[in-house]
């Protein structure tokens, strides 16, 4: 949730990528449909999960991406 914690901010991170942390910009790789599928599916399957072992909090709680 480092990109912004809303479904929209999701689809933006999913579409435009962010290569400085190895994620692609799927924008151009998925159909709109499949990317509106993939945002809806990690915001509402994933968020406020807890996985095991996960990584150290990144970033500053409550900052709006750039």
């Amino acid at each position: 949730w480092l990109h912004g914690g809303t479904v929209v901010d999701v689809h933006r991170t999913i579409t435009n990528g962010v290569l400085d942390k190895g994620m692609p910009n799927w924008g151009k790789i998925l159909k709109p449909e499949q990317i509106n599928d993939v945002a809806v599916y990690v915001y509402y399957a994933l968020h406020g999960t807890n996985p095991p072992n996960p990584k150290p909090p990144q970033g500053v709680k409550g900052a709006r991406p750039e």
